[in-house]
């Protein structure tokens, strides 16, 4: 019993690195000018069992330049010039994810951040439930598009912002 205890406070303290910075609400405008385009790289709050470290802070690099550790429920924030840039999220020994992308000038930039576990598991579900419920699950989550650069891990989206404004609204910046 004493070995189950252990095992179930490593396997919830795993949930626990978590962004603890300032709201997004606080960062929105600080610091910003107007010849840069914001651009926010944030990965929506997720509860897991355990899961690796790599798996729950990977780092974040655009351009070459690391921006910083992505926690969970937290976003990271980089000023870019108006063009093209790579935004590349890895961890550990995994395969990084990398993806292009373009920056606007007068217009914020959002990158969405989560692992592939989150997808594989609802595909995994999905097929379990069987039948057209089981189907219609894992035909939704399923995206049969990726790009054949994303790494085993990580998955990188662009959301719009009238998509990504509101959830960041709940996210902290990762310190």
């Amino acid at each position: 019993m004493r070995k189950f205890l252990i095992v179930a406070v490593f396997m919830l303290s795993a949930c626990a690195v978590e962004a603890n910075g300032p709201a997004f609400q606080q960062v929105t405008d600080q610091g910003r000018t107007d010849d840069l385009v914001r651009t926010f790289v944030f990965r929506d709050k997720a509860t897991y069992l355990a899961q690796a470290s790599y798996i729950r802070s990977p780092w974040v690099v655009i351009d070459g330049k690391e921006i910083g550790n992505l926690k969970n429920g937290g976003f990271v924030v980089a000023d870019l010039k108006p063009g093209d840039h790579v935004v590349t999220i890895g961890a550990g020994s995994e395969e990084p994810t990398s993806k292009g992308f373009r920056t606007v000038p007068g217009a914020d930039g959002y990158i969405e951040v989560f692992d592939k576990t989150r997808v594989q598991t609802s595909v995994i579900i999905g097929g379990v439930l069987g039948g057209a419920i089981g189907g219609a699950i894992a035909g939704a989550i399923n995206d049969s598009n990726q790009p054949e650069n994303e790494g085993r891990i990580w998955r990188v989206s662009f959301p719009v912002p009238s998509d990504a404004q509101p959830r960041l609204e709940k996210l902290f910046l990762s310190r």
